[in-house]
């Protein structure tokens, strides 16, 4: 079975700490297989089968100082805006999309960029006040300036553990991480679910409306392809095709008698012929 890895967007992401899930398939919806739901209305995990996969993204930065963005960009890969960047976000969506990520970059409030390089020969270097701008999501961080890069390095490590738990299960113990890099030590704590209320598949559905079996989403998707199909020869346009429209101009209608005399001439040109014939 074929999965795709992402951030789950119902678990909380700050501190350089991003808390994913692994999800199958399809994310979001309910059904009988190995297929996960982070419920709205609380913290927990709910699985239709008990076991799930909690991947923990750890990531560190390390300030590089301000750096000049250019064309092409200093820092090539996934550009992000977003209005409520912060630094910790631009470095958790680095990881997420780069398993090798090694510098990310905000700049100009609310955008984010990110590299894998591991040359940093082509970086220039700009003077700090350059970067003068706050990030969108936090004031009291900078985010770079207009075509000025404050720059990170960074590290990105991911941790995957696989529990079981009843569908029942209304506990899931918290997650606890320490991270260490070269210049700072942070201490990143995050709660998946700690004694929440029981989420269920029926709680789910009154919060997230979507959550349907692949059988009741091919039918209803049966269903809206239906409703939003066309038939060609019922448009307007096409029966206008089929008729001649009005047109009051008098140049037309001269045009329409002239056409019409020319198609009477040569069978009148015929049949006074065949006259002719006949009474020789």
């Amino acid at each position: 079975m074929s999965k795709s890895f992402g951030a789950c967007p119902y678990l909380s992401q700050g501190n350089g700490l991003l808390m994913s899930i692994t999800f199958y398939q399809r994310r979001h919806y309910c059904k009988s297989e190995n297929l996960f739901i982070a419920c709205n209305g609380c913290q927990e995990i709910y699985s239709a089968t008990g076991q799930f996969t909690i991947a923990i993204l750890l990531t560190g930065k390390q300030y590089m100082g301000c750096y000049v963005d250019q064309h092409p960009r200093t820092l090539p890969y996934g550009k992000l805006n977003d209005n409520t960047m912060t630094n910790d976000k631009c470095v958790s969506h680095c990881c997420s999309i780069l398993d090798d990520a090694t510098y990310m970059g905000t700049q100009a409030y609310i955008q984010c960029f990110c590299t894998n390089v591991t040359n940093t020969d082509n970086f220039a270097l700009s003077p700090p006040t350059e970067c003068n701008m706050d990030c969108g999501g936090n004031p009291g961080e900078t985010c770079g300036g207009s075509y000025r890069l404050s720059v990170y390095k960074i590290e990105c490590v991911t941790d995957t553990t696989v529990d079981t738990y009843s569908p029942s299960s209304s506990y899931i113990p918290s997650v606890t991480t320490d991270i260490t890099t070269e210049s700072t030590t942070d201490v990143l704590t995050s709660t998946v679910a700690d004694r929440c209320s029981e989420c269920s598949c029926a709680n789910c559905l009154q919060i997230n409306s979507t959550v349907w079996t692949t059988e009741e989403l091919a039918e209803k998707l049966t269903l809206l392809k239906n409703a939003i199909s066309i038939n060609k020869k019922e448009t307007k346009s096409y029966k206008a095709t089929k008729i001649s429209a009005y047109d009051p101009r008098k140049s037309s209608r001269n045009i329409g008698i002239v056409g019409i005399a020319l198609l009477i001439v040569p069978v009148i040109f015929v049949i006074v012929m065949d006259i002719q014939r006949i009474f020789k």
